[in-house]
């Protein structure tokens, strides 16, 4: 059986795409699913009040409190081949 440890937690939210590295647009969606939740709780609605108010918290969570940005990918040098013959195409007939 392979060890979970290094496997990465299971979110319903790709943290590792570059979309999410402005901390703007985290706390505009945070805020937006809180101002939802808001609403549903002014409107006294108990069904869509729960699923927004755990949905802002998952936001909170996932997008602000464990957040780590991806890491850059650091660009590889490019690949060099050793044509040491000097002949191009490898072809022995020449």
């Amino acid at each position: 059986m392979a060890s979970d440890k290094n496997k990465p937690p299971f979110y319903l939210v790709d943290t590792t795409s570059e979309f999410y590295r402005p901390a703007v647009r985290r706390y505009a969606i945070c805020a937006s699913v809180a101002v939802w939740a808001g609403l549903e709780i002014y409107a006294w609605q108990p069904f869509w009040m729960v699923i927004a108010v755990a949905l802002a918290a998952y936001c909170v969570y996932t997008l602000i409190i464990a957040y780590k940005p991806p890491q850059q990918v650091a660009a590889s040098p490019a690949v060099t081949t050793d044509d040491s013959d000097g002949g191009g195409d490898g072809d022995a007939s020449d």
